[in-house]
């Protein structure tokens, strides 16, 4: 049976979560977001995942819970890997009040996204022989960044890597946390002789643990988590992507294990030694070594079974090879796993911090500094592109864009960017749009641009291109406040009205009066969008962005008796604009 990938439903009893009641004037951590309270009965529910399959594991991501590998079963001997529950508790811990304490689960800015809904996109394998993946794109609130992962399993191997590349979208340093939070319940976590960390649980299950990053893994309180950035603390600068990724290599019904490999993990008891495969290895040569002999045999490894050997007819073994393979030590010496230090990168990254501070001074009042440090020049540049762009020179524009994109190749909005001015120059052939959807499939900026493209036709019905934007509010006024820093005041303004055709959402209707009254002095239709936004109770998201800082203020200035403006303007109080 080849690689199978296909889109679910699984089913968990629940209770309900509700927002806590806002107290104005008091910010809580998870801003934008509300705190979160348990509420009601647990009652059963149908939540969308995506199952990934091969021959030796079975893999569901959670779609409507943060994109969490929910569930992980060894199909070989029909064990989870990790603790289930059908009806998992909730915690009342973390900045939002709750968390769901189950599964696998990206943990960027500590997890603010964990109970959220996320985009994705499957990959299907081409042919038997390929891998296939999901693909996970969030922004994370309040933080001006956004993370693409991608959970991929090969067809034949009993291994499940993901990926991360969480992208600063800001253009200055943003100290965003990163990682990955393993559910794993009680056990050991160790550092093995080649430097991989392993995981056992006291249900007889465990993990290697292969990171890309030089980062550190903790055990506390039933889970692992992993900090990929341990050995480079500081903050990512303006538009980086960090990338890194985890490869988990799962075994069950090993009894004690000596060590957990990408190929093999050996297990023994006082009687037996026992092998699982992650692979299907036929002709392999095994060999035993004890004090002052070596014993050799040809061995077929099936990943489906366990292989056991019969050790009481043999002297103490010391180690074992399999094939070429490095020699694994059967008494190893455990290493617990050790955070790391302070290291040069690290004071590199915090020197640099001061540099970037300085020359962003010169950015907020509307300049650039004429020799910024290499982290800062391509944010140097496209402050330069947006303030061309508000005097409308768009050659100028493209051309500090093309000196941006020549230091970081990876800045997918600033290829949307220029890829919006060549449409704005009616320029069919946009190369660069394809950047853009190469480096993030899911960016919302790229669903708001299939819309804007089709031009101010409407039909009767609301535009389908906008209908993912409006049910994700965040994601719609993310695309709203970047056409804004660039200065495309007209389509911001159908990008909104579009929004408002699907949903109701109190921030667009405070842009868009803010907007019509500062650019256009249509004061009479920006007065009916705040009457709208007066005759309804306050919703998330709240306020964060810079653009609605600013909107807030100027607004509740003018109308000093509109209720709704001014909780929003007790609620900014003390953001930057």
């Amino acid at each position: 049976m080849a690689l199978e990938l296909f889109e679910d439903l699984i089913d968990l009893t629940l209770p309900g979560a509700a927002p806590v009641p806002l107290t104005l004037g008091r910010r809580e951590p998870c801003h934008p977001l509300p705190r979160l309270r348990a509420e009601g009965s647990p009652t059963p529910r149908s939540l969308r995942t995506v199952v990934i399959q091969n021959p030796f594991l079975r893999a569901e991501i959670l779609l409507d819970l943060g994109g969490r590998l929910i569930r992980f079963t060894d199909r070989r001997t029909g064990r989870d890997i990790l603790p289930f529950r059908a009806d998992p508790p909730l915690a009342t811990t973390g900045d939002r009040g709750l968390e769901l304490p189950a599964g696998i689960v990206p943990w960027p800015a500590g997890g603010l996204v964990s109970l959220a809904r996320v985009d994705h996109r499957l990959q299907e394998p081409e042919d038997e022989e390929s891998a296939g993946a999901v693909f996970l794109h969030a922004l994370i609130p309040g933080t001006e960044a956004s993370f693409h992962a991608a959970w991929t399993m090969p067809p034949d191997r009993a291994e499940i890597l993901f990926e991360m590349r969480l992208f600063n979208r800001a253009l200055t340093a943003n100290p965003v946390g990163d990682g990955l939070r393993i559910f794993a319940g009680p056990g050991r976590l160790w550092m093995q002789a080649d430097g991989s960390t392993a995981f056992w649980s006291t249900d007889g299950v465990g993990m290697r643990l292969d990171s890309s990053a030089w980062g550190a893994w903790s055990a506390e309180g039933g889970f692992l988590s992993h900090d990929p950035r341990a050995r480079a603390a500081g903050p990512l600068f303006s538009r980086e992507t960090a990338s890194w990724s985890v490869r988990l290599t799962p075994f069950s019904s090993l009894e004690e294990p000596s060590f957990l490999g990408r190929e093999i993990g050996v297990g023994r008891t006082e009687r037996r030694l026992l092998i699982q495969a992650a692979e299907r290895r036929l002709d392999s040569v095994l060999t035993l070594a004890a004090s002052d002999d070596e014993f050799a045999a040809e061995v077929d490894l099936n990943p489906e079974s366990i292989f056991a050997a019969d050790l009481e007819t043999l002297p103490p073994l010391q180690r074992l090879r399999l094939d070429d393979l490095d020699w694994i030590d059967l008494q190893p010496e455990e290493r617990p796993v050790e955070p790391p230090g302070e290291s040069a990168l690290r004071m590199a990254l915090l020197a640099k911090t001061g540099v970037e501070a300085e020359a962003l001074e010169a950015l907020a009042s509307g300049s650039a500094p004429a020799s910024p440090s290499p982290p800062l020049n391509p944010a140097c540049q496209i402050a330069r592109a947006r303030l061309a762009l508000a005097r409308e020179d768009r050659a100028e524009a493209e051309a500090a864009l093309e000196d941006a994109l020549g230091q970081n190749a990876e800045d997918a909005l600033a290829w949307w960017m220029k890829a919006w001015i060549a449409r704005l120059e009616g320029r069919e052939d946009r190369p660069e749009l394809l950047n853009a959807h190469f480096l993030t499939p899911m960016e919302p900026l790229l669903r708001a641009e299939a819309f804007l493209q089709q031009g101010a036709l409407q039909g009767r019905e609301p535009n389908p291109a906008v209908a993912p934007l409006a049910k994700n509010p965040d994601a719609g006024l993310e695309c709203v406040a970047e056409l804004l820093r660039a200065g495309a005041y007209r389509e911001a303004g159908l990008l909104m009205d579009e929004l408002l055709r699907h949903e109701e959402i109190g921030l667009v209707r405070v842009l868009y009066a803010w907007l019509l009254a500062e650019r256009s002095r249509m004061e009479v239709e920006a007065a009916r969008h705040l009457q709208e936004l007066e005759s309804r109770p306050l919703q998330p998201p709240f306020p964060w962005r810079r653009e609605e800082v600013r909107a807030i203020r100027r607004l509740a200035e003018r109308h000093p008796r509109l209720e709704r403006l001014q909780e929003l303007k007790q609620m900014v109080e003390g953001l930057p604009e």
